[in-house]
């Protein structure tokens, strides 16, 4: 009995199957491509006034001027919404970023697992960790969604993306920035016979250099591989002749961030922590986030007429702070069942529950249904608009935290 389950196996290529073919083309993936246009297409006036229909031809609800306000591409009495912040072009799966938010997710959230958030102190040392891995997405999500293109160029750096999200999850453990600038706490010893207090305070100091020296190596390594794809775009954009120096300014920042924070690892690695030491790190930590910042806020926007495809930043941010509600919420439910497993159920816990509840729905509806997507007019506006995302991420997932506190004084009373 002849099986023809597996006649295609064997079968001649069938070259008039269109189909076929188109997909065969599709799957040749290229191992790097531009990521602009060959030509760059602008609309002409005549085009604009084509697309901006009458008054009288308008519909009712635009000749008052009133916007729709659906979810397709927003259209004013002028015709289409310009700061509408729709993805257009060639674009990566949205699973694809997906995965590397959820990556991204990994780095604050192991700091959240191991470090108690209960004072001043600590809450410093948690927004100085989670402003610098907030600034590592929000730097390559900026580069994602204006040069990525399917190639394995950039799935190369999405792998090693992901382990440099991983590598910075690994060195969260007692994270405190003010190692270093105050004078050594008392160490409960426990059986001295078995370990000394001098060798408890020995491991303590080498646990809380090499997390230090881990992540100024991790991020600066990371800075790196930014530059080395910024680097890769002002190569295309000298070969369709549309630099400018300008656009020199964001990896000439991102090279400086990377100096800095390579400098720092050396100093971690060859002078022992002094508080002269820890001051020069933190300087060096931050002068190296302000001026990549700077370097991004004064770097000129690109056409979307000259990019094959652009991104969405809103949809970007609106995913993360999805993610940042996630990782809290499942931290305070973790709260919730030692609670309920030790204290049992009863109508606190249920008003507890209740509160925090509203207090999301609120932040929801606040974010998701009360403003309308959309980006202001101005570059500067942009950038302020993205940078506002960071204390608001902080205060989300400070929020859920400190709700889940209470409970956790009650267990372990």
């Amino acid at each position: 009995m002849p099986f023809k389950l597996f006649d295609r196996f064997t079968s001649a290529v069938d070259v008039s199957d269109e189909r076929y073919i188109h997909y065969q083309r599709k799957r040749l993936i290229p191992f790097t491509s531009t990521p602009f246009k060959s030509e760059p297409t602008f609309p002409s006036r005549q085009a604009s006034k084509e697309y901006a229909p009458s008054i009288s031809s308008r519909p009712p609800s635009l000749r008052s001027g009133r916007q729709n306000t659906g979810d397709s591409v927003s259209t004013t009495a002028y015709g289409p919404d310009r700061w509408d912040d729709e993805p257009v072009g060639e674009r990566p799966p949205g699973w694809l970023e997906l995965s590397g938010d959820l990556a991204w997710t990994a780095t604050f959230s192991s700091l959240t697992s191991n470090t108690e958030i209960t004072g001043g102190k600590s809450i410093v040392s948690y927004a100085v960790f989670f402003g610098m891995v907030w600034q590592l997405w929000a730097s390559q999500a900026t580069y994602d969604i204006k040069f990525y293109t399917n190639d394995w160029w950039h799935r190369l750096f999405f792998i090693l993306q992901l382990c440099v999200y991983g590598g910075l999850a690994a060195f969260t453990s007692d994270f405190d920035i003010f190692w270093g600038l105050s004078e050594g706490e008392d160490i409960f010893v426990g059986d001295a016979g078995r370990l000394t207090a001098q060798a408890i305070a020995e491991n303590t100091i080498r646990k809380k250099q090499l997390s230090f020296m881990g992540i100024a190596l991790v991020i600066a390594i990371s800075r790196s591989l930014l530059l080395i794809q910024y680097l890769r775009v002002a190569f295309y954009r000298s070969k369709h002749q549309i630099s400018s120096w300008l656009h020199m300014l964001t990896p000439i920042s991102i090279a400086i961030s990377a100096v800095l924070f390579f400098a720092c690892f050396s100093i971690l690695k060859t002078v022992d922590q002094t508080r002269a030491s820890s001051v020069v790190q933190l300087v060096l930590w931050g002068s190296a986030m302000l001026i990549e910042l700077i370097g991004h806020a004064f770097t000129p926007d690109d056409s979307k007429d000259q990019l094959r495809g652009h991104g969405s930043i809103t949809e970007r941010l609106s995913t993360l702070t999805v993610i940042v509600m996630g990782e809290g919420l499942n931290g305070l439910c973790n709260t919730l069942k030692l609670s309920v497993n030790a204290l049992g159920f009863g109508t606190k816990t249920i008003y507890q529950i209740g509160a925090i509840a509203i207090i999301l729905y609120f932040f929801w509806l606040l974010y998701f249904d009360g403003f309308r997507k959309r980006l202001p007019p101005r570059k500067t506006k942009k950038e302020i608009w993205l940078l506002l995302h960071l204390p608001f991420h902080l205060f989300l997932i400070l929020m859920l935290e400190a709700s889940s506190n209470p409970l956790r004084d009650k267990i372990y009373q």
